[in-house]
């Protein structure tokens, strides 16, 4: 047992009345709580009733039902009443030190004060209303700006170092604590506002979708044309192909998606000019990078899509997709499972994908939620859905074209007369004159004095750490900086929405911002730390607390590690099983007993014994 209880005992059994004079008695292990039933703690009302309740409910019964904590010398025995039988001291059986408990890893709360205004109001609103930890909604919150910011600015910490604004955010949580509900709340105005774009530009889209398949039409019926008569066919096919390449499609809005494959993630980024999303209450996705639909994991798109890197994809028998500028932003609400899995995989760790990831994994409410909650406030839901509108519709002031409009360009009348000559076939060649001469990067937000010395003072920092704090999460740690920037740059054109209710030309991230930025930054450090621990320390620790509850099954006392390879089947060497036996006897649970020398020679057997005092 976790925990130190009071249970009340009398001296008599099946006998009420003795309930009226309780003692007190420290219960936290279940030796203990078998020698206080030998004095009947448990007296008639109750005796059937502990069968079926577990022992903390037993003890929480007892004491509740007792009526508190009398002393002997409080209480005077009625006449005829046998004396109550003593409790006997608790000690220590004898070689054997008490075992200490496995640690337990504490993480800190989101700060939320360090969100904008508005977003903040909101996280703490429906943090209340659904009874979830604020991390949910806070962190769902930032994956939200990401997806409403990628792609139209990036940050500059310094020159040379440029940060997109998409972001990668993992957050862990068991079934019942309701990521669900929280993860559709804060995604209803996304939701709304893909919607209402669509509906208004659906007429668009018909006629887009019309246009491509008659030019696909025509080019068929050309193409069965110049079999017959190649010499006629060919400048209507070569119209044709110039129409085509100057066809622009128009697709209908999708912000993103819950799961696909990773060839399908470049196509919809593609398709919505390089910014995309995967948003999920599971992590059914990472079966889709590892391969489930093909047993070479693909991983490409997910990292250059973090780093916006260009993404190239060459099929046979398919146009080439390039992207330039890519912007992927990605938002899991996972179970714990889900993560070891995750941050275990070899192959998503060597390629540095888990290292991409921010992770939360926030305190559980789960036993401790209201029935009668506050809802929402309309007023407070109106501005935060008002605000993340404003975000999706303001667009970036530059244009990104990487192509600049020229003479080249299709004329229905003349198309071949840029270059193009009847007498070679000869097709117009680009030249780095038709190039765009400016950068096509989005226009970058730069660093006030005041935030680059408080960046530049956090950058050292975490450099001298990743020798030593941050030794176990080096991978993480190299990339956090990073993500702190791109935290402060949403947060500055958050707040200039706020402000102005659109984008303005040139946005610098302030003292305040960079400062909420790096608060931010120290709570997922933290939480980064357990999560590539639970993968390591606290998996070890759950396979000793089971092994431990497999032994106390059994009764077993002394035993060899075969012996525990055929009751857990899990352990297919010795190599799997010596991390638990020697934590085990780190921490003071076992400990190996002195071997007997065998009479034909060879290495004795190692026998373990178990510590009468364990408490796992």
């Amino acid at each position: 047992m976790a925990t130190t209880n009071s249970l009340f005992y009398a001296d008599a059994r099946e006998n009420p009345h003795n309930c009226l004079y309780p003692h007190a008695a420290d219960i936290n292990d279940d030796i203990w709580l078998t020698e206080a039933l030998k004095h009947d703690h448990i007296t008639a009302e109750f005796e059937n009733y502990y069968d079926n309740s577990t022992i903390e409910d037993l003890l929480e019964d007892a004491v509740s039902k007792s009526g508190g904590y009398i002393s002997p010398e409080e209480f005077d025995v009625p006449a005829g009443w046998d004396a109550p039988v003593p409790f006997p001291e608790k000690s220590v059986p004898a070689g054997w030190d008490a075992p200490v408990p496995f640690p337990e890893k504490s993480v800190p709360a989101f700060p939320t004060e360090a969100l904008p205004k508005t977003i903040q109001n909101f996280v703490n609103a429906v943090s209340e209303s659904t009874q979830t930890p604020p991390d949910l909604a806070a962190c769902t919150a930032l994956g939200i700006l990401s997806i409403c910011n990628q792609g139209k600015y990036v940050v500059q910490p310094k020159p040379g170092w440029i940060e997109p604004l998409n972001t990668y955010i993992m957050i862990v949580a068991r079934p019942s604590e309701r990521k669900s509900v929280v993860l559709s709340t804060m995604m209803k105005p996304v939701n709304s506002y893909e919607r209402a774009y669509n509906a208004s530009h659906q007429a668009e889209i018909i006629w887009s979708e019309t246009q491509k398949s008659s030019l696909e039409k025509r080019k068929e019926a050309a193409i069965r044309k110049s079999v017959k008569d190649p010499d006629g066919a060919s400048k209507e096919l070569m119209k044709l192909a110039a129409e085509e390449a100057a066809f622009e499609p128009k697709h209908s809005l999708e912000l993103y998606t819950d799961d696909c494959t990773p060839e399908k993630i470049a196509m919809d980024l593609a398709a919505q000019n390089g910014r995309f999303s995967i948003v999920s209450s599971e992590g059914g996705v990472f079966g889709t990078i590892n391969g489930r639909y093909n047993a070479d994991p693909n991983m490409n798109v997910w990292l250059q899509g973090y780093s916006g890197d260009t993404i190239r994809v060459d099929r046979v028998g398919r146009r080439p997709i390039v992207i330039n500028n890519p912007a992927l932003t990605v938002i899991l609400m996972v179970q714990p499972g889900v993560m070891q899995s995750f941050i275990g995989n070899p192959a998503f760790a060597g390629r540095g994908l888990s290292a991409r990831f921010a992770y939360s994994l926030p305190e559980s409410l789960v036993g401790t939620r209201k029935y009668v909650t506050e809802p929402v406030p309309k007023e407070i839901e109106r501005e935060y859905s008002t605000l993340i509108d404003r975000l999706l519709k303001a667009e970036s002031p530059n244009d990104f074209s990487c192509f600049i409009e020229q003479d080249n360009s299709y004329d229905p009348e003349f198309p071949f007369e840029n270059g193009y000559s009847p007498e070679t076939g000869d097709l117009p060649i680009e030249t780095s004159d038709s190039l765009c001469e400016t950068d096509d990067t989005p226009p970058a937000i730069l660093l006030s004095e005041e935030a680059s010395a408080l960046f530049e003072k956090f950058c050292n920092e975490v450099e001298l750490k990743l020798n030593g704090e941050y030794e176990e999460i080096e991978g993480w740690a190299g990339k956090f900086c990073g993500f702190v920037a791109r935290i402060a740059g949403n947060f500055c054109i958050a707040e200039a929405v706020e402000e102005n209710g659109c984008l303005i030309q040139e946005l610098t991230v302030s003292g305040k911002v960079m400062e909420n930025a790096i608060k931010i930054g120290r709570y997922f450090v933290e939480h980064a730390k357990a999560a590539f621990s639970y993968y390591t320390d606290a998996s070890l620790d759950n396979r000793c607390k089971k092994l431990l509850a497999k032994l106390a099954e059994r009764n077993i006392k002394e035993f060899t590690a075969r012996d525990i390879m055929r009751i857990d089947k899990q352990y297919k060497s010795r190599e799997q099983l010596t991390p638990v036996l020697n934590k085990l006897c780190d921490f003071g649970y076992i400990t190996e007993k002195t071997p007997e020398s065998k009479s034909k020679g060879g290495r004795p057997t190692v026998k373990y014994l178990l510590n009468p005092q364990k408490c796992a």
